[in-house]
């Protein structure tokens, strides 16, 4: 558009998108500072750390939808989705810092059977038979083996 400064509305047409164009880019030039800023965090603290995290909210998470299941209420719906919603948040930079799918998935997978497992037990009062206690053996003898 060719601004022609006698005519008033296209001086105001003109300004406006100029100035959208720069509030835009102001934008994106925030949001690009944003993102090297928090690249900076993944990478700072250690994978096992985001891990841990991840497992200890999907536990929480866990602990919120069975209290969910014996006594069912928006409060504890609303709770589970944001408590859910961080366990998720913090594997991202897990598998952002390690970059191997596989290898992450079933460390994170373990960590969280461990997780809800322990809080079933110990909160719930809830037992576990042989042959499962056989299984969490083997998924922790696997989290040592794709650790190595």
């Amino acid at each position: 558009m060719n601004c022609n400064l006698s005519d008033q509305t296209q001086r105001n047409n003109c300004f406006d998108k100029r100035t959208c164009c720069m509030g835009c880019a102001f934008f994106f030039y925030m949001i690009y500072i944003c993102y090297n800023y928090f690249m900076q965090i993944f990478t700072i603290i250690p994978f096992w750390i985001w891990i841990t995290l991840s497992a200890i909210f999907f536990a929480a998470g866990e602990f919120l939808s069975k209290k969910f299941a014996l006594n069912p209420g928006w409060t504890l719906f609303v709770l589970f989705i944001m408590i859910d919603f961080v366990s998720a948040a913090t594997w991202l930079p897990a598998i952002f810092e390690k970059n191997q799918l596989s290898t992450t998935g079933v460390i994170w997978s373990i960590a969280s059977v461990g997780a809800t497992v322990l809080i079933g037990v110990l909160t719930f009062s809830e037992k576990l038979t042989l042959i499962q206690c056989v299984g969490l053996a083997f998924g922790f003898v696997s989290v040592v083996l794709l650790s190595l």
